[in-house]
C-alpha cells in the first residue's frame, strides 16, 4: 500500500507542476485542473487512512478571499491555497503556509528583478511557491504516519 501512497503523490507533484507551469505562462489556474487536483487527493486521503483537514481549509479560505477582496491574491491562488490546505494537520499545515510565504517572496524579488514589467503588470504566479512548498513539506507528513 505504501507504494500506491508514493504513486498517487507523484502525480499530484506532477500536476501540481503543471499548475505552476501554467500559472507562469498564462496567469491562469483552470478549474479542470483544481478538480484533478482533488481527484487525487480523494485516494491519498484514502490509503492513509485520515480525513481531510475541512476547518483549517475552511479558515485558509476566508483569509485569502478577505486578500482577494483587496486584490491581494488572485482567485485561483485562493483555490489552490485552500484545496492544499485540505492534507495538513497542527504545525504541518502553518510549516507549509510559512514555507509557501518564503518561496513567494523569493519568487516576487527574482520576478522584480529579472522580469519586472511582467511582474508588475501581472503579479507573482503564486502557484509555484505553493507548489513547491507542497512538494517538499507533504512527504514529512507521510514519514510521520
Amino acid at each position: 500500500m505504501d507504494w500506491w501512497i508514493k504513486l498517487d503523490f507523484f502525480f499530484v507533484s506532477l500536476l501540481l507542476l503543471y499548475i505552476a507551469w501554467k500559472d507562469i505562462t498564462t496567469r491562469i489556474i483552470s478549474h479542470f485542473s483544481l478538480l484533478m487536483l482533488i481527484s487525487l487527493f480523494i485516494p491519498l486521503f484514502i490509503m492513509q487512512e485520515k480525513m481531510p483537514n475541512i476547518a483549517a481549509a475552511f479558515i485558509v479560505f476566508i483569509l485569502c478571499f478577505i486578500l482577494f477582496m483587496f486584490h491581494t491574491m488572485g482567485g485561483g491562488d485562493v483555490k489552490l491555497l485552500t484545496i492544499l490546505s485540505l492534507a495538513f494537520f497542527n504545525s504541518f499545515l502553518l510549516t507549509f503556509l510559512i514555507t509557501t510565504l518564503l518561496f513567494g517572496g523569493v519568487i516576487a524579488i527574482v520576478g522584480l528583478i529579472a522580469f519586472r514589467r511582467s511582474t508588475l503588470d501581472h503579479g507573482v504566479p503564486y502557484a509555484v511557491a505553493m507548489s513547491l512548498a507542497f512538494i517538499l513539506i507533504y512527504p514529512t507528513t507521510i514519514a510521520v504516519q
